[in-house]
């Protein structure tokens, strides 16, 4: 059973700006944690994720490792990168989104270092295309966010504080949930996927409602 809930919906397809949700689970009931703004690609979001087209991939998924810069205690598996470690975006790539190090044998041309991006400070690979589609999309995280006005290449980006209490919340015990959809579509699947209902009713009143908390 899915204990652990974590929601990031988007007003528009079409938008970079997003609302995530922290949810627990006691019983039956969906308990809230934290509400916050965060950014994703930079095109939107979409079902049918291409390689490079600047979107964040729809569905539900789990997460995989968590990754940064120094070394770290967690529930969850982790690696401290160091300037071997990269994430593989070549579609040609028998490594396609996969994470490789200096002793892979190397058959690709395109490749994200992850110690040389400031932003993968830390970071969590999303289970997204697992099956290695070539084309499908790659390497896609959450790590840090340059500004809330600035979207991603097809990621979820935060400010390093969220980012940080995701990290150390997550536990593999309670078999953490990664929902990334429009509102529109949540609400359309809420009721039957069992997932909670959204306090706010709109992602405006709950950025409102984040900042008073502040």
């Amino acid at each position: 059973m899915n204990l652990q809930l974590c929601l990031v919906l988007s007003d528009r397809l079409d938008s970079h700006a997003a609302q995530m949700y922290r949810y627990e689970k006691y019983g039956t009931v969906w308990k809230l944690i934290d509400t916050h703004p965060v950014v994703i690609g930079k095109k939107g979001i979409t079902f049918d994720k291409r390689e490079g087209d600047g979107k964040t991939p729809a569905g539900i998924f789990t997460f995989g490792t968590v990754f940064g810069f120094q070394e770290c205690r967690l529930k969850v598996p982790y690696i401290k990168v160091d300037e071997d470690f990269e994430c593989v975006d070549d579609p040609k790539s028998v490594y396609y989104n996969q994470f490789v190090n200096r002793d892979t044998p190397k058959d690709w041309d395109s490749s994200e270092k992850i110690l040389s991006i400031d932003l993968y400070k830390w970071g969590i690979f999303v289970n997204y295309n697992t099956e290695q589609i070539p084309y499908k999309g790659s390497c896609i995280f959450f790590h840090l966010w340059k500004d809330r006005e600035t979207g991603t290449a097809g990621c979820t980006a935060m400010e390093e504080e969220k980012l940080k209490k995701l990290i150390f919340w997550l536990d593999p015990a309670k078999k953490p949930l990664l929902v990334q959809l429009p509102l529109e579509e949540y609400k359309k699947q809420r009721e039957v996927l069992g997932f909670p209902e959204l306090f706010f009713c709109s992602l405006t009143d709950a950025e409102n409602k984040d900042e008073e908390s502040q």
